[in-house]
């Protein structure tokens, strides 16, 4: 899906260069500049939530292990002190999970805010000139 669109976005480049050499617009390297500066952008964004999104997984993976590990132990204690360390530990992996899921999802809201920046500069930059 994104390789079609990128041929998209190309094929587009192609038709408006035609379109400038028609109109006998000698140079298009701001049209050019800007798709391909949009093009890196998108490139990032995609990279940003690709990582995100093993980051999630992986998190859950690592509460899954632990849980998983946990649980028989759990039901298996008879001490009270044992009974409680078990679900401590549960509860610790499920904290780390959340913790760990609200750094991924800070990081990525901080890569979208650069990305909408250099956007806003991006345009910004093309309407000077």
């Amino acid at each position: 899906m994104i390789e079609s669109q990128r041929d998209h976005i190309r094929a587009g480049l192609h038709r408006v260069n035609g379109l400038l050499s028609w109109r006998g617009v000698p140079d298009n390297h701001p049209v050019r500049d800007h798709v391909h500066q949009f093009r890196d952008i998108i490139a990032e964004l995609e990279r940003s939530f690709g990582d995100a999104s093993h980051e999630q997984i992986d998190a859950l993976d690592a509460a899954h292990d632990c849980v998983s590990r946990s649980m028989p132990e759990l039901l298996r204690e008879q001490s009270e002190d044992e009974l409680v360390a078990r679900e401590a530990e549960i509860l610790n992996a499920l904290l780390e999970t959340a913790k760990r899921h609200m750094r991924v999802w800070s990081e990525l809201q901080t890569k979208i805010e650069g990305s909408r920046s250099k956007l806003t500069a991006t345009r910004a930059r093309g309407e000077e000139r």
